[in-house]
């Protein structure tokens, strides 16, 4: 973990020695979904908004247990969590360990740094995690949405 002032912020990254974007993004999901396997949480792939990253959906009601077992296996290290906004960029920025904004899309990711410290890979390359609803949660017991 490698300290770094990225967009007028103070954050941490991974010193890598070698980058392609797909590698990064892929990196990005393999954290999110190694979480999700370890805690036995189903998910499921989704075509997202992120063009260069990776969507994950995840029901609802797992969200603050996914979240728990994020800081517990990741709090330490450099992983950040957002709230994605357009033009790869993420708005309410913390570390998996701080406070994770409540939002129905959350991105994650780890900076890629270059040997200078200089950012190779960012929020861009995240993975989001979308938080949804079961369908009977949306349909009343009269067959209409509730």
């Amino acid at each position: 973990m490698s300290p770094v002032t990225w967009r007028g912020e103070s954050l941490c990254g991974r010193r890598v020695d070698g980058f392609t974007a797909k590698d990064a993004a892929e990196s990005n999901l393999r954290l999110v979904t190694g979480v999700l396997e370890a805690g036995g949480i189903d998910y499921f792939l989704v075509p997202g908004k992120n063009r260069t990253g990776h969507c994950v959906g995840v029901a609802r009601g797992d969200r603050d247990r996914f979240l728990a077992l994020v800081a517990e296996r990741h709090g330490s290290g450099p992983l950040l969590v957002g709230v994605p906004k357009g033009g790869g960029r993420m708005t309410q920025i913390s570390f998996a360990s701080g406070r994770i904004p409540r939002s129905d899309v959350l991105r994650f990711c780890e900076l890629r740094l270059g040997a200078r410290g200089q950012v190779l890979g960012g929020y861009e390359l995240g993975c989001d995690v979308e938080f949804w609803r079961d369908g009977s949660e949306l349909v009343g017991e009269g067959g209409t949405p509730s």
